[in-house]
Formats: structure tokens, C-alpha cells, sequence
């Protein structure tokens, strides 16, 4: 498995807060505020693109927006990949989790080569044709005694979700220690400050390992993978409900999508109509890519599917998905064009995107 598992008690539930307040619930613009339109996807009030934030540091991405009805299709669903190549900028990079703005401009990586410890990092690039450039570790959130693993970010940019190795309370010293994997949360008022000492969730605390989370762009939905809850598998993928003060308030198994073998590092599209995962191949030793698809956001997800373009016989982490579906960026432990295999050692990790062609 790629990132560490076990989970512990937790101590106490994310504080209510005005990151979300923004977030109404609306079914058109007219339910919302005369500076924000009805996302119709995601149901909620979010900025008009012309808007400025006030909470908004200078060119931030606005909250999710949306041109489309309800479960239409997105522009490129129904094509094929191309051949996956790596991120430009992030040849070289221990890259073994990331995530992306929904510009594609900023990436929130995990960095780093097990055994030693994990942290993430924030990248960036001027445009989607530039490579990126690594900036540094992201402020407060890491630990160093302890490994942190997919960031996943709500698309204002105030919540964030990570899965970290840490002990759910630091010792005597005040330090945390190396423990077992557990999703934690970090909120922020606004994109020009830093996060909040993250916390522990209270419906997160379970007897078991729980990692890979990944926030839907309103900040409303949380899908990740659990040992600890009773599934199907012995790693399952389960989706939570957030409100809008960024607590999580109920969680349920997505279960078309799990097996009896291990599905993880789950990633939704913007719609919420097609669910990636990787799933233990066959053979027991390689993760593939899989995909489930699901009509509209009322029916359940299908079985899943491998997607042979996405999969090798290297180990592929689905880590984002563009809101038109036409790019996937993927971690993968196979060689990099142009080198050779390496020999013997733990797998190295990179961050590859596959696209489709209009």
C-alpha cells in the first residue's frame, strides 16, 4: 500500500467557523446573493467569475463555477486517453500523492522517499504549457517526526483534508510521533493566510487505518479509503458528508464501487458522476487504475472498470481529475522515459497526467 495505515482515538471535532459561510444551499441565482450565482452541479452559492473576493488574495481561484446543467455531459468524457507522459518540472521529484488547483497552476504535493518522512509541498507553474517550479513545504500542516500524505483542498482554498502518520496527540514534549495513518483537517480564512493547526474530526475515530481522502471541489463531499469500517474488502472506499462549517456529519460506504480485494485513492469529477480508484490487480502485486461511472448524482456508482490506458504493470494512485474530464494526473512507481528500472528498493514515485483530445 503506498501510504501508511492505522488509526486511533481522536480528540475533538472540527470548531465551527465562518470559512463556509459563503456556502448557501440554492437550486438557481435567484436563491443566492446579487455577487454570487447557484453552481447547479454542487447546489451551492459561489462567486460570479467577474466578482472579487474580499477574503481573496489577487488572482485566486473562484469557489466552483459552472456553465452547464445538472449531470450534462462534460466535453470530454466519452474519449479516449492518450499516452500518459510525466509533469513537466516534476521529472525529477519523489512525488507520491498530489493534488491541483482547479486552474491546474498549483499543486499540493506529497514529497518525498519512504522510509524517510513525507511532507507536502506546494508547486506552481504561470501557465497550464510552463513546468512546474517547487516553492516549498506548506506552513503548519507538516510534522518532522511524521509523514503527510494527500492534501486535498475545497476549490476556495480555506479547507483542507491530509492523511498523516502522526499520534492523534503530541507526547510530553510536545511533539508528534510516528503512529499510523488518520485524515485530518485544516481550515484558513482566506488563501493569503496560513492554515489552522489541523485537527482530528470525530466521526474519524475509528479502530482502524483510514487514508487517501479526496475533498470534492464544494467542500461538501469526502471520499477516501478505510480498513476500519466494515465493507466489502479489507480497503474500501467510503464518502463522508461535510456541512459548512467544514465538519464531517455522516459517512457511507460507496458501494458499487469495492470488492473483496483493496480499492484506494478515490477521486471524483466535478460532476460526481465518475469515481476513479486503484484496485489490487489480479496477481496481488500491482495497483491498476479503475473507473466507475454513474448516471446522474441520485443513482449509485456502477462496478468498476480498469482503465487499461492509465494502468501498467507499475503501481498507478489516481490523484486529480480536470472538471471538463479531458486530464488525469496519476502517481506511478513505473520508470521514467528514457532510464532505467530501478533495481531492487523501494518503488520511486512520480506524478504523470494523461489527457484526451477535443
Amino acid at each position: 500500500m503506498l501510504s501508511t495505515l492505522a488509526l486511533a482515538s481522536v480528540i475533538a471535532a472540527l470548531p465551527m467557523c465562518n470559512a463556509f459561510s459563503s456556502l448557501e444551499n440554492c437550486t438557481s441565482d435567484g436563491d443566492c446573493p446579487s455577487d454570487r450565482v447557484c453552481e447547479p452541479r454542487a447546489h451551492l452559492c459561489v462567486p460570479r467569475a467577474d466578482a472579487a473576493s474580499p477574503d481573496a488574495a489577487p488572482d485566486a481561484t473562484p469557489d466552483v463555477t459552472a456553465d452547464a446543467p445538472p449531470d450534462a455531459p462534460a466535453p470530454c468524457e466519452a474519449l479516449p486517453w492518450d499516452a500518459p507522459v510525466p509533469v513537466a518540472g516534476l521529472e525529477s521529484e519523489p512525488v507520491i500523492s498530489a493534488r491541483l488547483s482547479p486552474d491546474e497552476l498549483t499543486m499540493f504535493v506529497s514529497r518525498g522517499v519512504p522510509p524517510s518522512f513525507t511532507d507536502i509541498y506546494t508547486v506552481t507553474r504561470p501557465d497550464t504549457t510552463s513546468p512546474f517550479r517547487v516553492n516549498g513545504p506548506l506552513a503548519v500542516v507538516n510534522e518532522p517526526l511524521t509523514s503527510e500524505f494527500w492534501p486535498t483542498l475545497s476549490a476556495d482554498g480555506k479547507l483542507m483534508f491530509f492523511e498523516s502518520s502522526r499520534s492523534r496527540v503530541p507526547d510530553d514534549a510536545g511533539v508528534y510521533r510516528e503512529e499510523g495513518a488518520r485524515i485530518w483537517s485544516a481550515s484558513r480564512v482566506n488563501v493569503a493566510a496560513d492554515f489552522d493547526k489541523p485537527r482530528l474530526q470525530s466521526l474519524f475515530d475509528v479502530d482502524g487505518p483510514e487514508a487517501a481522502p479526496y475533498l470534492h471541489p464544494s467542500g461538501r463531499s469526502l471520499y477516501f479509503a478505510s480498513v476500519s469500517r466494515p465493507g466489502k474488502g479489507q480497503l474500501d472506499v467510503w464518502v463522508a458528508e461535510i456541512n459548512a462549517a467544514g465538519v464531517v456529519t455522516d459517512i457511507r460506504n460507496v458501494e458499487g464501487v469495492n470488492s473483496p480485494t483493496d480499492e484506494n485513492a478515490p477521486v471524483v469529477t466535478l460532476d460526481e458522476r465518475f469515481l476513479y480508484h486503484n484496485r489490487l490487480a489480479a496477481d496481488g502485486v500491482q495497483n491498476d487504475i479503475f473507473l466507475s461511472r454513474r448516471t446522474t448524482t441520485q443513482d449509485g456508482f456502477g462496478k468498476s472498470v480498469r482503465v487499461p490506458e492509465l494502468s501498467s504493470e507499475d503501481d498507478e494512485y489516481p490523484s486529480w481529475v480536470s472538471d471538463d474530464h479531458c486530464r488525469l494526473y496519476f502517481a506511478t512507481s513505473r520508470p521514467l522515459p528514457g532510464r532505467p528500472r530501478p533495481d531492487g528498493g523501494a518503488p520511486v514515485f512520480h506524478m504523470w497526467v494523461a489527457s484526451r483530445r477535443r
